[in-house]
């Protein structure tokens, strides 16, 4: 008997460190996922160069404040900020999940839904950021293109920002249920976070760091804007994962009750 009880309490610590190092491991890789996506930020979408209508993180969600903004930036920078969002973007699911393992107590319903809206946000995410490569181009061949050209283009530019904007509103839209939902769950419920988390929730980080872009410098304040998505999410994953890598939080289902 005391036997078995000794095999099944190795047992029971064995999953219980097998679960940690996943948890642990999902942060660190949402971490690199969203980290590299601020780089791909950078690289794609980071110009002085007709900054002057890029005031917030929602400035660069409209074609018409990007135009004089992108005209300028280098191919090489587009296309390396292009793939390297494709690849590392998607990493930050891991993070989502994390976050979603450690919100369940707070209800199958809130935590289930956190989790489907944030995955689909993430893919729309990573479709529009795959979008300013052709934006950024097609700005750039507007304005070497000859006059009588110039109704083609700007048709074309029209069209793109139809597709543009709508994509940036929906992922958006996306951002601030899933996130909201997040921000009740530890708020509000029961959750392996502490209540003070609640108040790094993106939403609130993106807050604070565009009132700092207000008053930064101009070379702040871009970067500032044109990473906060992605940055955000970065410090958010970071503090999520500090916060449990020693709590006892399993990943596979439990008999435990969940509250609805």
């Amino acid at each position: 008997m005391t036997e078995l009880t000794n095999t099944e309490h190795s047992s029971s610590s064995i999953r219980s460190y097998v679960d940690r190092n996943k948890i642990l491991l999902a942060g660190l890789l949402g971490v690199v996922g969203n980290a590299l996506g601020v780089v791909a930020d950078l690289a794609s979408g980071y110009s002085l160069e007709g900054a002057a209508n890029v005031t917030t993180a929602f400035s660069v969600l409209s074609l018409q404040n990007l135009s004089l903004f992108l005209a300028s930036k280098p191919p090489s920078q587009v296309v390396f900020g292009h793939y390297l969002a494709i690849l590392g973007i998607p990493l930050g699911l891991f993070g989502l999940w994390q976050v979603y393992q450690a919100i369940r107590p707070a209800g199958w319903l809130l935590s289930r839904t956190a989790w489907f809206v944030g995955v689909f946000t993430y893919i729309i995410g990573t479709v529009f950021h795959s979008t300013f490569a052709f934006i950024t181009f097609g700005i750039q061949a507007a304005d070497t293109v000859p006059p009588a050209g110039e109704q083609t283009m700007r048709t074309m530019l029209d069209r793109f920002a139809l597709v543009f904007e709508l994509l940036a509103v929906l992922m958006v839209a996306g951002l601030v249920v899933a996130l909201g939902l997040i921000f009740v769950a530890i708020a509000f419920r029961e959750t392996h976070y502490p209540r003070w988390f609640a108040l790094a929730n993106p939403l609130f980080i993106q807050g604070v760091t565009g009132a700092v872009a207000y008053i930064a410098p101009l070379e702040a304040r871009i970067f500032l804007i044109v990473t906060a998505y992605n940055l955000s999410l970065v410090v958010f994953f970071a503090l999520s994962t500090v916060l449990l890598r020693n709590s006892r939080l399993h990943t596979r289902t439990t008999p435990r009750i969940e509250t609805v």
